[in-house]
């Protein structure tokens, strides 16, 4: 037989495939048949040629005869060593015909052939996967098996690979065995050192048609050139998306037929990538393997370790992504992707419970869970749970106190960056998000979110305990605080115990005097941003909120809520103590104070206090004989705004209030009240045959049945005398002695001053 001439004589009748010799041939048909007849007599494992099991024998002696005399390396097979030799020497024989790309060995050759013929002969018999090489089959069947059967000696992780176990063990022994020999760095992989290698030589191939953006690898460049010319030749056959990289459709056609071949071994859940697979396995450990090499700080995964690591070396303000729409800047890739969703609408990920879809995968992954009430991350200080992992990161730092966020023009601290970043566009002004329907702009998207539900009247959040609905998830989580009690939020202070932390933040400015929101057009401060906005309505004149059984305009939406239940009747706060019903809480709260007594407001002039604070702040009028509202039509001047209100209807001949048994109206609500007893007369009457008075004064031991007994006798402590005749000066408690003095005494005019 001529050999010399390259003849195959020996062919196989299942694949086709010649040899030169007739062993070769019988070796190559073990493949078909799955004979191993060669068996390791310590662990069992089977090999088709003698060859494998010598060499595989050597892995248990530990036997490597055969060293390289450059670099000490050592291996089990002399033809390891020959092919690991042209490392040092270049040497690259074997070039493809096709490309023109050479290789060391010819087994890569063989296996890079295939990435042109488009051959992939092993399949895996579980999920489908095609691949070049039968090593590269057998290795991924390891996901589906589970099995790792390289094991780290100090701390018993485990390995599908052995140049991962390798890599890792360089962890415990710290070990650099690759050294930069320009600027002494070290690195523990190949890959590193050699990345490392081109940032002295700039062996980075340019772009310069493009953008002046530089890439290790030709392959990294022709990938990105595709982001200037918007070639996507990848194409799905199912749903028509086309992807710029083969990678990239490989993962998106998984989501179509649902095949997750990366299985964690903790708790058997399934993933599309290895990646995602390696993010949910540091669920389990607490190993943060990624050591910041600035300070002691680690972390668990190395894109978290790189964006740390912008702290110190000053890159932290690098936003190379930038939205070709509006202009923003972005730090990382996947963020601009997912920016340029509000632009284009896009929502690619639904929810198969409800229908609702979201632009990115983890709101999606959150929103599932108020489906199924999942909440897997609970704090160890209080034991309250949460859906996500960073939402108990922010908790905890109500228990630690820490505010990392500070803002650089006012010094205020917040606990999260988002927080942060709202506040700083109170300094700027900025308001990006605006309303389509009226105009309207906002700071943040989500209050534009929120806002546009008050034109839509949509209300997704429902109790389930009495069915009111709410616009926004916060306000029912509050509401439901009403059924249960529960006030989370107490005043180290005064011990006052409140349902949301806003409003402990706001009632602990009562005790510091904070009003860090001020009016830009009469100076006046206030403790809360949303006072202040609800002030600035009485000077632009907005009502932003219609009534739509009498078209009232009103400007704060809580006033159009309290003022629609002047239509229902509906009043569902009761006073535990004597029963009344008020429409409002707050209400209910003022009235409290009439049975336990607490005048929180005091005048800072005359030291009379107050249960509320309107009527503290009416009372300072006294003083200062400040009437600022005045009427438009005939000059009357008055002290409050409900006043002035009130006097309007004399005007406009408005009488609201009408008397549900014989139709009288009236212009004041007190008035109508005090109408209706002149029909039942039971309860003023019933007075007279009970001995119980609930008003009791706070300065002596008297109490009496009605509060405006209690009020006039109170003035006897205070010495408080309101009224005074302007003849001859003198002074008087009530209305009524001032009256009949006029009459009587001085016989001038009824005039009234107060």
């Amino acid at each position: 037989m001529n050999f010399h001439a390259g003849e195959k004589p020996y062919i196989c009748g299942q694949c086709g495939k010649s040899f030169r010799l007739k062993a070769t041939l019988n070796e190559h048909t073990r493949i078909h048949t799955g004979e191993k007849p060669y068996t390791c007599d310590q662990c069992g494992k089977s090999f088709t040629q003698k060859g494998y099991l010598d060499a595989h024998l050597k892995t248990h002696t530990g036997e490597k005869p055969y060293t390289c005399d450059q670099c000490g390396k050592s291996f089990t097979q002399k033809g390891y060593l020959d092919a690991h030799l042209k490392t040092h020497t270049g040497e690259k024989p074997y070039t493809c015909d096709q490309c023109g790309k050479s290789f060391t060995q010819k087994g890569y050759l063989d296996a890079h052939l295939k990435t042109h013929t488009g051959e992939k002969p092993y399949t895996c018999d579980q999920c489908g996967k095609s691949f070049t090489q039968k090593g590269a089959l057998n290795i991924h069947m390891r996901i589906h098996t589970g099995e790792k059967p390289y094991t780290c000696n100090q701390c018993g992780k485990s390995f599908r690979l052995k140049q991962p176990l390798n890599d890792h063990m360089r962890i415990h022994t710290g070990e650099k065995p690759y050294s930069c020999n320009q600027c002494g760095k070290c690195f523990r992989k190949y890959s590193g050192f050699k990345k490392h290698l081109l940032v002295h030589s700039r062996e980075r191939l340019d772009n310069r048609d493009q953008s002046s953006k530089t890439f290790f690898r030709a392959d990294f460049q022709k990938n990105h050139l595709k982001v200037h010319t918007k070639e996507r030749p990848y194409v799905c056959y199912l749903c028509g998306k086309s992807f710029s990289q083969m990678v990239a459709l490989k993962i998106h056609q998984k989501r179509h037929s649902g095949v997750k071949d990366h299985v964690c071994s903790e708790c058997g859940k399934t993933f599309v990538t290895y990646g995602a697979l390696k993010v949910h396995k540091t669920v389990h450990t607490t190993e943060a393997a990624y050591k910041c090499s600035h300070c002691d700080k680690r972390f668990k995964r190395t894109e978290y370790l790189r964006i740390h690591e912008r702290i110190h070396t000053g890159e932290n303000g690098e936003k190379p992504y930038t939205c070709d729409q509006c202009g923003k800047n972005f730090k990382r890739k996947e963020s601009l992707h997912d920016h340029m969703r509000i632009h284009t609408g896009e929502k690619p990920y639904t929810c198969d419970q409800c229908g609702r879809s979201f632009t990115q995968r983890g709101t999606l992954i959150a929103h599932k869970k108020t489906h199924s009430g999942e909440k897997p991350y609970t704090c160890n200080q209080c034991g309250k749970n949460f859906k996500r992992k960073e939402s108990l990161h922010d908790h905890m730092r109500i228990h630690t106190g820490e505010k990392p966020y500070t803002c650089d023009q006012c010094g205020r601290s917040f606990t999260q960056r988002g927080t942060l970043i709202a506040h700083k566009k109170t300094h700027s002004g900025e308001k990006s998000y605006t309303c389509d329907q009226c105009g309207r702009s906002f700071t943040q998207r989500g209050t534009l979110i929120a806002h546009k539900k008050t034109h839509s009247g949509e209300k997704s959040y429902t109790c389930d305990q009495c069915g009111r609905s709410f616009t926004q998830r916060g306000n029912l989580i509050a509401h439901k605080k009403t059924h249960s009690g529960e006030k989370s939020y107490t005043c180290d202070q005064c011990g006052r115990s409140f349902t949301q932390r806003g409003n402990l933040i706001a009632h602990k400015k009562t005790h510091s005097g904070e009003k860090s929101y001020t009016c830009d057009q009469c100076g006046r401060s206030f403790t809360t941003l949303v006072t202040l906005v609800a002030h600035k309505k009485t000077h632009s004149g907005e009502k932003s909120y219609t009534c739509d059984q009498c078209f009232k305009r009103i400007t704060q939406r809580g006033n159009l809520i309290a003022h629609k239940k002047t239509h229902s009747g509906e009043k569902p706060y009761t006073c535990d103590q004597c029963g009344k019903n008020f429409k409002r809480k707050d209400r209910l709260h003022d009235h409290m104070r009439i049975h336990t007594g607490e005048k929180p407001y005091t005048c800072d002039q005359c030291g009379r206090s107050f249960t509320q604070r309107g009527t503290l702040v009416a009372h300072k009028k006294t003083h200062s004989g400040e009437k600022s509202y005045t009427c438009d039509q005939c000059g009357k001047n008055f002290k409050r705004k409900e006043s002035l209100h009130d006097h309007m209807k004399i005007h406009t001949g408005e009488k609201p209030y009408t008397c549900d048994q014989c139709g009288r109206s009236f212009i004041r609500r007190v008035t109508l009240y005090k109408h209706k007893k002149t029909h039942t007369g039971v309860k003023q009457h019933q007075t007279v045959h009970t001995t119980e008075t609930p008003y009791k004064c706070s300065h002596c031991e008297k109490s009496f049945k009605h509060s405006t007994h209690l009020q006039i006798h109170e003035k006897i402590h205070t010495g408080e005398k309101p009224y005074h005749c302007h003849s001859c000066g003198k002074r008087f408690t009530q209305l009524y002695s001032l009256i009949c003095h006029k009459l009587h005494v001085c016989m001038s005019e009824i005039t009234v001053s107060r």
